[in-house]
């Protein structure tokens, strides 16, 4: 029995372990995520820009730098789980923030202004595990550039939310030429394209549609839009009653 005592308490150990693992564990189509505390652990399938993993949160929410009402204060991690970029524009409360890279000093800290954090109903101090993070922004909207070019723009409309949903792939076509590809969930209902911030024209979505392409003539240019292949989004594209679907911005146009 004392020969085997060591082995049963690195069993037990090691159950405890897995049990207290297992049920942090979230497994997505890309990832496999796992978060005991303090911070979550992401295992990634594939080779996601030269990682096979990342630890991510958990965050403390604060107060804004001065001068800074218009602007939320995330670090990189934060950026990523959200799934949205440096530079995009998110909408809370009907105001718009900037989103722009944290302080080096302040690690894992989430500066929000007051008036979002009280439509967001978080208070500063609070900590935010990884995998809470997109609940606190669920039903966020976002303006999110999808190309960024010399000569040309595109913007697109989206708002978070914290589960995989049914989609579409999105490609843009200028004068006969692919210049983006985008994707998100998409519900039934009609869906705004603007040019230049002035509304073009709106089309209507049906999960049951095959691929459908949407022709826009601006001027002596051709805009295609091809709603494409079915895929999975926790990212949703806007409908027109709740903002832009795509906004392509261009000096040409």
């Amino acid at each position: 029995v004392y020969m085997h005592f060591p082995i049963l308490v690195s069993a037990l150990i090691l159950v405890a372990m897995i049990s207290a693992l297992l049920g942090a564990v979230h497994i997505d189509e890309g990832k496999i995520s796992i978060e005991p505390n303090p911070g979550n652990l992401i295992i990634w399938k594939k080779n996601v820009e030269n990682r096979t993993f990342d630890v991510r949160g958990p965050y403390t929410i604060d107060s804004a730098l001065e001068g800074e009402n218009d602007t939320i204060r995330l670090p990189k991690e934060a950026v990523d789980t959200l799934g949205l970029n440096y530079g995009d524009i998110i909408y809370i409360g009907g105001v718009d923030y900037t989103l722009k890279e944290s302080r080096p000093s302040d690690g894992n800290i989430i500066r929000i202004p007051a008036n979002a954090r009280e439509v967001l109903d978080v208070n500063v101090g609070d900590v935010i595990r990884d995998s809470a993070l997109r609940k606190v922004f669920n039903n966020i909207f976002a303006v999110q550039k999808i190309l960024n070019q010399s000569n040309i723009t595109i913007e697109k409309g989206i708002l978070i939310e914290d589960n995989d949903k049914s989609g579409r792939e999105v490609n843009i076509y200028f004068d006969g030429k692919k210049i983006a590809t985008t994707s998100g969930a998409m519900e039934n209902g009609s869906y705004s394209i603007y040019i230049n911030g002035v509304h073009a024209r709106t089309i209507y979505f049906t999960e049951n549609l095959p691929r459908e392409n949407y022709t826009i003539y601006w001027g002596a240019h051709i805009i295609t839009v091809e709603i494409g292949k079915p895929i999975k989004s926790n990212m949703r594209f806007a409908t027109t009653e709740e903002g832009i679907f795509l906004n392509i911005i261009s000096d040409k146009l």
